[in-house]
């Protein structure tokens, strides 16, 4: 338990931890994304819990980064709506147009660059894996090749 921390007297739910435990908690749920890569709506749970936390705890960066995590669970989900959709050629309801291959492509490259930058490699690795039914021969070949094969020895 810390000595003294600066706490809001007008929200005592806030009082009964500090920044550094506030911070510990979203770790903790940020972590179990991981082992749930595959339950995305849990995963999603998990993170808007961590940002929460982040937030309590006033740790700005550990915002971002939950903020990015969340934002590649989601586009993942939407990408996955997408894949089974297709298998019953009824595109109409997802955020994706049929006539744009590339679409899923390109927002999946953006998501990459920010999850590299944030270094959350696992889910970086994760999105790749999510987007292969879409891409083509070549495309596959080489992200298979150069980003999972680089992730995994990262890893």
């Amino acid at each position: 338990q810390a000595l003294a921390t600066r706490n809001s007297v007008n929200n005592v739910e806030v009082m009964v931890m500090t920044c550094d435990e506030w911070v510990a908690a979203g770790i903790e749920n940020a972590e179990m994304v991981d082992e749930l890569s595959h339950d995305l709506s849990q995963s999603e749970a998990l993170l808007e819990k961590a940002i929460y936390c982040f937030g309590q705890g006033q740790n700005i960066l550990l915002v971002r980064k939950a903020r990015t995590h969340l934002s590649t669970i989601r586009f993942r989900s939407e990408v996955l709506l997408v894949s089974e959709k297709s298998i019953q050629s009824d595109l109409k309801n997802t955020n994706f147009d049929k006539n744009d291959d590339n679409q899923i492509e390109v927002r999946a490259a953006h998501y990459m660059e920010q999850l590299l930058a944030e270094n959350l490699m696992f889910e970086g690795k994760e999105l790749c894996l999510s987007i292969m039914p879409f891409l083509s021969s070549y495309a596959k070949e080489h992200l298979q090749r150069y980003m999972v094969g680089g992730i995994d020895l990262i890893l």
